[in-house]
């Protein structure tokens, strides 16, 4: 029986790439939270802190 990344390498790559995309917008929910609650600049549907948390992850 093959492993994911056997049968499939492109597939676990998305596969990964998307839950490392879950693990930064669960920081960025954190981050807002720690922020206070103004949020000067902010459009609807986008989060205030996403630039900083850019910064941070490159």
């Amino acid at each position: 029986k093959l492993s994911l990344e056997e049968a499939d390498p492109e597939q676990e790559r998305i596969r990964r790439a998307q839950a490392e995309e879950e693990k930064q917008e669960e920081e960025i929910l954190i981050l807002e939270e720690e922020l206070p609650k103004k949020k000067p600049g902010k459009k609807s549907g986008e989060p205030a802190s996403v630039f900083k948390v850019e910064d941070l992850f490159g």
